[in-house]
C-alpha cells in the first residue's frame, strides 16, 4: 500500500505542477535574451542576468557560445566590444575577465 500512496501523491504533485507552474514561450524568451543590454550600472551582473535568460532558451549545445556572442555584441563599452569583434583568439575566460 505505501507505493501506491506513492504514486498517487507523485501524480498529485504533477498536476499542481503543470497547473501552477507557467509554460515558457521560446521564442518570447530568446527574444528577451537577445535584446539584453549591459546597463549602466552593471558590471558582472550582466553576465549573470545572461546565464539566467539563457536557462529558458532551450539553446542546448549552443548555449556557452550565445552567452558569449551577445556579452560581445551587448557590453556597454564600445572600446571592449570593438576588441571583442575584432579578436580571433577570444575565450570566454577572456571575456569575462574584461567585461
Amino acid at each position: 500500500m505505501p507505493g501506491n500512496n506513492s504514486a498517487i501523491l507523485k501524480r498529485i504533485t504533477n498536476k499542481f505542477i503543470e497547473y501552477f507552474v507557467p509554460k515558457k514561450n521560446t521564442i518570447f524568451e530568446r527574444y528577451k535574451f537577445n535584446s539584453r543590454r549591459q546597463q549602466a550600472d552593471e558590471n558582472v551582473d550582466f553576465v549573470t542576468a545572461l546565464y539566467l535568460l539563457a536557462e529558458t532558451c532551450k539553446y542546448g549545445a549552443l548555449k556557452e557560445e550565445l552567452i558569449h556572442n551577445r556579452i560581445v555584441t551587448g557590453v556597454r563599452d564600445m572600446r571592449i566590444s570593438k576588441h571583442f569583434k575584432l579578436a580571433t583568439d577570444l575565450i570566454m575566460e577572456k571575456v569575462l575577465s574584461m567585461a
